[in-house]
């Protein structure tokens, strides 16, 4: 089973920002940093305190914004009427 996950901190050893806190078995945390791979074991109520002060507290995610508005419906385009042709003549030749 794994560890419940505590929060992160800063690790007192390198200074990355990539450690971890957990609780183990004991409830107690213990520090783990994949950056130096040092593992840290709270052993007393006082140790408890001050490894769980180093949490950073993140912040809080955002608020989410509105949804989009729905898209507007499509509009056709109004239909030009058709165009009348001029009745066929003689042109240059003239009414017959």
């Amino acid at each position: 089973m794994a560890a419940e996950s505590i929060g992160r901190c800063t690790c007192p050893l390198c200074r990355s920002d990539r450690a971890r806190l957990s609780l183990a078995k004991s409830g107690l945390p213990v520090l783990t940093c994949n950056g130096c791979n040092i593992q840290l074991f709270a052993r007393s109520d006082r140790s408890d305190e001050l490894v769980r002060a180093l949490i950073v507290h993140e912040a809080p995610p955002p608020p989410a914004d509105d949804p989009p508005a729905p898209p507007a419906p499509i509009a056709t385009a109004p239909q030009p009427a058709p165009a009348t042709r001029a009745p066929m003549g003689w042109g240059v030749l003239g009414h017959a």
